[in-house]
């Protein structure tokens, strides 16, 4: 199997992108647990969180200016592939912390950086 890109934000396919790592967090009740009489295991799922974690190659002024400036906004459109359904996913993510690190001046170049995306309040999971 081929995938055109591996994300893409607000409709843009991310430059230099060199590793997305899809994470799923299962958000389970409290009401999960043993049941007394038969000593079965029983999980009431309320769904099921993504998290994506993306690393961006070296990157020139011209190429990083646009990222943070999408990254700096409240929330933005994320579509990536998502290897346990097989097909891409539409999203509502923020970004956490990120450093944007200067690796040369003459030119400009940006060093490699990593951040992660996290689902935007009111988003629904899978």
């Amino acid at each position: 199997m081929n995938i055109e890109y591996i994300v893409k934000l607000d409709g843009r396919i991310l430059p230099h992108v060199t590793a997305c790592t899809s994470g799923i967090n299962d958000l389970v009740s409290d009401k999960s647990g043993r049941i007394t009489a038969s000593g079965k295991m029983v999980r009431y799922m309320i769904d099921r969180i993504p998290s994506l974690k993306l690393e961006f190659a070296v990157m020139p002024q011209e190429e990083m200016q646009p990222l943070l400036e999408s990254l700096a906004k409240p929330s933005f459109e994320v579509e990536w592939f998502v290897p346990e359904l097989g097909v891409y996913k539409k999203q509502q993510f923020y970004c956490g912390e990120h450093v944007p690190k200067i690796k040369s001046t003459s030119p400009l170049l940006y060093d490699a950086m990593s951040i992660e995306l996290i689902p935007y309040e009111g988003s629904k999971g899978w």
